[in-house]
């Protein structure tokens, strides 16, 4: 756990609290004995289950930084987005204001308090088929732009920044229309699912392994100099084929996949090149098995052996 010059515990603001990484994220940092204040939405469900101290927002810089200089936390953990693999109109302005205005209200609101220390959510998405950067869809280019106005704060204000770059996120109790959860519910329920051909890959990282990180680069922060600003990679360094996954599913399982290969086209710029970090996070790995994690995966949705 970091340690800093306080006689109590580090502070910790994590935006994106509500979603599925945040809820984790939360958890992890108070069972790691963070204090741990979480931005909201009006609007947005909080529970009392874990010591948070929520704070809603009014879409305001302004109340951004009344919070910061309540708080002063010593890293904020931003995860704040509006995630869409494709958009329609009515998407653009929640999407841009979630990606890049809000997380810039951020950053101003640190620099106003004097918070200097965040850790950044990014996204493989942002490149496709192992590129230095190429945006899969808007909203891989959103978080692009957003690290490019990050990097900008840490040059001007001496910040001490760091961009997590994550692969696909699962987990248990994940409510997400992601294809592994898809995957999940066709096993446990006999029911037959229309996939691709299966050559796109994949790369999981249980989400444990994903606030564990979260978790390293915060500790890592405190060493830097004023200014910095890194990007790692968060994989599990084993991508693999959606066919190949639907056999690990499968042995896991003990059950038949009942997959109509082909039957559906694969998508806009789907991930035909298995995604490699140009620098991985340092001293970080998995520890969560694939295996392990599926199992978990299917158990929780109702398998039985």
């Amino acid at each position: 756990m970091m340690r800093t010059g306080r006689p109590d515990a580090p502070v910790a603001l994590v935006t994106g609290a509500t979603g599925y990484l945040g809820r984790h994220l939360l958890s992890y940092l108070c069972d790691a004995g963070w204090q741990v204040h979480a931005l909201t939405r009006s609007d947005s469900v909080t529970s009392n289950e874990r010591p948070i101290h929520w704070h809603a927002l009014d879409g305001s810089t302004e109340r951004v930084c009344q919070i910061l200089t309540a708080t002063m936390p010593d890293v904020v953990f931003h995860l704040a987005a509006e995630v869409r693999s494709s958009h329609g109109v009515a998407d653009v302005t929640p999407m841009v204001s979630a990606g890049v205005l809000f997380g810039t209200q951020v950053l101003e609101a640190m620099r106003q308090s004097g918070v200097t220390q965040i850790v950044n959510a990014g996204t493989y998405w942002q490149h496709h088929d192992n590129q230095p950067y190429s945006a899969y869809c808007l909203y891989a280019a959103l978080k692009q732009a957003f690290a490019d106005v990050l990097r900008a704060y840490a040059d001007l204000y001496g910040f001490k920044a760091v961009t997590l770059e994550l692969a696909d996120i699962y987990g248990p109790d994940d409510s997400r229309p992601k294809l592994i959860n898809q995957l999940a519910y066709a096993l446990v329920n006999d029911a037959q699912i229309d996939l691709s051909l299966g050559e796109q890959y994949i790369d999981l990282v249980h989400v444990d392994d994903v606030c564990s990180a979260f978790a390293a680069a915060a500790d890592a922060l405190g060493a830097c100099a004023p200014g910095t600003f890194q990007c790692f990679g968060v994989s599990s360094a084993r991508a693999m084929t959606l066919r190949t996954l639907a056999e690990r599913l499968e042995a896991v399982s003990a059950r038949h996949l009942r997959a109509n290969w082909g039957a559906r086209s694969y998508r806009q710029r789907e991930t035909m090149q298995a995604w490699r970090p140009a620098t991985p996070l340092p001293g970080w790995s998995p520890r969560v098995s694939l295996e392990a994690g599926l199992l978990s995966l299917l158990t929780a949705r109702g398998l039985r052996a």
